[in-house]
């Protein structure tokens, strides 16, 4: 029997689609492991973010939770997480991202920052496997600093710089200053009086001829406090009974308020005396020796030093503790050697205090960095001699030099956990599996078609299918890129591949801007047919808007193509396709790319 053309041709495209198929998963394998670079990625998984703030929102800080665990398990992720991957809504920018902890646990907790998220929300992408990917997280040298009661446990190592010392807001981690103890000494006068007391330079007691020592007893630095090992951690996933803080009423799930540290300071463990006393006192110095003499001077049968507060400045917070192994929540103060790089806001509010733990008035300041005190004399009136220049006068206030009120210290610094737009984790496809599915479904598609087309033996209410219009435009660009968030100027260019059946080359196009993906909106441009050349299977010009003028309104517009051919047959108008009207590069950071190979 001999076959008819369209009956060969049918048969030999299948044949020839099974062989391309096999040639091309052999050489997909092969390009994935010969790879000399960073290799490729097998996995996707798409993220969509939410933006609920009804604006479009600039530099973002996205936090993802991710069950790593299972992925390494499955052998999809490398035991460290070192090739994640995070990728724009272009797939192709990639994104700067940060682990804050717990690689190879079900709860990792990522940090991702976005350039812009419209006031719509948008979809970014998660690549993972690669075995040879190096890790391109944004670098850390810091660790967080973490209090416990009980010690230092899992991750954690004791940092001993803290030990008897407490520690104190700065932009500068480990810098130590503050006294355990501190004296006064009094403040002589130049006025005239007539009840004048002197007062002995040497600073020795009774040994000394003159009648009242200017310097006063030294005494401890000490207020009220508990306390706790000082632990550094590299990891934010943070073993059970960790101190931090928060600056807020609300009790975060999981954490429990650490009563025993309210109305007192916490130090470093020691075999430092405790106190409660929020206040001290120093003794003055008297002598009863009198030398011999003639002058008529006042001695000194008593004296009292006031006391005062050695309070440091301070910022009031709650101190909580976790029940178990977790992260610390949106809100939550923590103390650093180096701000983390993603997800964590400089606390300026403790710069140069301490933290005063409390329950219910959360922000109160109070301290100071010095104080004084008031001398008290009861005097009677001797012969004697006259030995020193300086003296005080009993008629008026008598007080003693200022010094610190600093007790021993350690500069941390502070940091405030930021809240998270929510984002969805969606399901994971295989980007091998989905390409090569893609590529085999395209080519398919088009050899059946072209079977039809070019047999002119084919009909349809009489009508010879050869002539056909062109394809429906596909893989719509915005300046290069896929649903770009920005543009990269106020005249974007649109371009998009051109096929047809009829190989026939395209002879015009249209463009249309609106500002509904529906294209029933405000129109800001219609092209209208413009003339242009375009080969079978091609990529068109980049076609510049010449609409009306952009404004950097930051939102969202949508476009279409269509071709003509040379039949002036038009083609259906292609999916909608997007971009944000945002061309301010002064409002972006630039983020480069790192040799990720995707698609």
């Amino acid at each position: 029997m001999k076959l008819s053309f369209k009956k060969v041709v049918l048969i030999t495209i299948p044949v020839l689609l099974i062989g391309a198929s096999i040639y091309y998963y052999i050489e997909k394998s092969k390009k994935g492991t010969e790879d000399t670079g960073d290799g490729n990625w097998i996995y996707r998984r798409s993220l969509n973010v939410e933006n609920n703030q009804d604006i479009p929102l600039s530099e973002e800080d996205v936090l993802l939770t991710i069950n790593t665990k299972e992925l390494i398990e499955q052998r999809k992720l490398q035991q460290n997480c070192a090739d994640l991957r995070f990728v724009d809504d272009d797939n192709l920018t990639q994104l700067n991202y940060w682990i804050e902890g717990g690689c190879d646990t079900e709860n990792t907790e990522v940090w991702v920052r976005i350039p812009l998220v419209p006031k719509n929300g948008k979809t970014v992408y998660m690549y993972y496997g690669n075995e040879i990917a190096e890790d391109t997280q944004e670098s850390w040298k810091g660790n967080f600093i973490i209090q416990n009661i009980n010690g230092c446990s899992g991750e954690t190592k004791k940092e001993d710089i803290f030990d008897g010392k407490y520690a104190m807001g700065s932009k500068v981690f480990g810098n130590t200053g503050g006294a355990s103890k501190h004296s006064h000494e009094i403040e002589n006068t130049t006025n005239n009086c007539t009840q004048k007391v002197y007062l002995s330079t040497s600073g020795s007691s009774k040994e000394d001829s003159n009648i009242l020592s200017k310097k006063i007893s030294s005494t401890e630095i000490s207020i009220p406090s508990v306390e706790t090992y000082f632990c550094s951690t590299e990891n934010g996933l943070l073993p059970e009974n960790s101190i931090t803080m928060i600056d807020s009423s609300f009790l975060p799930s999981g954490w429990t308020l650490e009563k025993d540290i309210i109305g007192k300071f916490t130090i470093g463990i020691s075999d430092k005396e405790l106190t409660k006393n929020t206040s001290h006192a120093h003794k003055g110095l008297n002598s009863d020796i009198i030398e011999n003499g003639k002058d008529t001077i006042n001695k000194v049968t008593s004296i009292e030093v006031s006391t005062s507060s050695n309070i440091p400045p301070y910022y009031t917070m709650k101190y909580i503790t976790n029940e178990g192994i977790d992260f610390l929540k949106p809100g939550s103060i923590a103390m650093f050697s180096q701000l983390p790089p993603l997800g964590w806001t400089y606390y300026s509010s403790l710069e140069d205090r301490f933290v005063l733990g409390e329950d219910q008035n959360i922000g109160k300041t109070g301290g100071d960095t010095s104080h004084k005190h008031t001398i008290t004399l009861k005097t009677e009136t001797v012969k004697g001699s006259i030995e020193s220049n300086e003296y005080v006068c009993t008629s008026q206030k008598i007080s003693t030099t200022e010094n610190s009120s600093l007790p021993e210290y350690v500069t941390v610094i502070f940091g405030k956990k930021k809240s998270s737009l929510k984002v969805s984790l969606n399901v994971e496809s295989a980007v091998f599996e989905q390409e090569k599915e893609e590529t085999v479904t395209k080519e398919e598609r088009k050899n059946d078609e072209k079977v039809i087309a070019q047999n002119p033996e084919v009909k349809e209410n009489g009508q010879v299918l050869g002539v056909s219009a062109p394809s429906k435009p596909t893989l719509p660009l915005t300046d290069g890129r896929t649903n770009p968030t920005y543009i990269l100027s106020s005249t974007p260019s649109f371009s998009a591949i051109y096929s047809d059946l009829d190989t026939d080359n395209a002879t015009a196009y249209e463009i249309e801007v609106n500002a509904n993906s529906s294209f029933s909106g405000y129109v800001y441009w219609d092209s209208g047919k413009v003339s242009t050349t375009i080969v079978d299977d091609a990529r068109s010009s980049e076609y510049t808007y010449n609409g009306v003028a952009l404004t950097n309104s930051k939102n969202t517009l949508y476009w279409r193509i269509r071709f003509w051919d040379i039949d002036d047959e038009v083609s259906e108008w292609s999916d909608p396709a997007s971009f944000v009207d945002f061309f301010n590069h002064s409002q972006l950071k630039g983020l480069d790319l790192k040799g990720i190979k995707i698609n």
